[in-house]
């Protein structure tokens, strides 16, 4: 039997099915998917996902494979988590994940470098700008991550890519994130650093320093956008406060820093529903005469 796996999880039909450029015969490929018939494609083994969240929450439903490698691939001494929009390009990815194992690293993760942030909370406000998530679910988890004493600036792992040594250990980890996967936002990212932090993981980064899954050579990333059906993503409408935001951010990106620190301020704050509402009233008041009235404000410096 085989030590290693390698998987990957498709939901909904959304990306088409990307074969390894270089396969290594140590290693099973798993793909949980309940969108086909088959029992392979290629290289990769089809497995069913199981039935623990409702089947039309393809997000929620695609996470389950991903935060349970230790339940869903335990005959395994690890195994490495990779979308389905990430193909593996060359002989070192394999490579690396043995020196891993052969180390016992509890995890290894990418480290997010596309948009600069080492904050949860930061990066959170981002995807609520770009309306991926909404400003009242991303700031009352981010509420509960900061009452639970979680800080700023801990760090940002993108979740594309995870190895993960198959312990007990990384098994209560994993079942704390599903918990707030299930309990809170869908985007398992808000989570996974938190869960990391709370259970005192040692954690590495599987590429080198520099290097994230957009720019490896050792990962060929392709674009959501490239992909079969994302473009058909529904993405959440804006709120009246949060469209006169999103014009600042194109105007002014100092202004835009400065409503994110505002918007950090305010998960911290007792009550988060009543200060998102008022700050939202202050935005659009503000921002009537900025945008109506633009000489008003053509001589004031940032």
């Amino acid at each position: 039997m085989k030590k290693y796996a390698i998987y990957t999880v498709l939901t909904g039909g959304y990306e088409d099915i990307l074969q390894p450029n270089v396969i290594d015969p140590r290693f099973d490929y798993i793909l949980f998917s309940n969108d086909f018939q088959e029992k392979t494609i290629g290289i990769w083994q089809i497995r069913e996902i199981p039935t623990v969240v409702d089947s039309s929450d393809n997000k929620r439903l695609s996470r389950y494979p991903k935060s349970h490698p230790e339940d869903m691939l335990g005959e395994y001494v690890a195994s490495l988590y990779i979308d389905a929009n990430i193909q593996i390009a060359d002989q070192w990815v394999y490579e690396r994940f043995v020196e891993l194992s052969d180390r016992k690293v509890e995890l290894a993760g990418i480290k997010l470098l596309c948009t600069g942030r080492d904050d949860i909370y930061r990066h959170a406000y981002d995807m609520c700008v770009m309306r991926v998530e909404n400003d009242m679910s991303a700031i009352l988890q981010m509420h509960e991550l900061y009452k639970r004493g979680f800080p700023e600036h801990f760090g940002l792992n993108e979740n594309n890519i995870i190895f993960r040594t198959h312990s007990e250990k990384m098994k209560h980890v994993d079942e704390e994130w599903w918990w707030w996967i299930t309990h809170y936002s869908f985007r398992d990212q808000f989570s996974y650093m938190y869960c990391l932090w709370k259970h005192n993981v040692h954690f590495e980064y599987f590429l080198p320093e520099g290097e994230d899954s957009h720019n490896s050579s050792h990962f060929n990333f392709i674009s959501h956008n490239d992909s079969c059906g994302v473009v058909k993503k529904k993405w959440l409408s804006p709120g009246f406060f949060e469209r006169r935001r999103n014009k600042c951010r194109k105007i002014d990106s100092y202004k835009y820093e400065h409503y994110c620190d505002h918007w950090v301020k305010m998960c911290k704050m007792s009550f988060p529903r009543l200060s998102l509402f008022i700050w939202g009233v202050c935005v659009y008041i503000y921002n009537i005469p900025r945008f109506y009235f633009p000489f008003i404000f053509k001589h004031i410096s940032r």
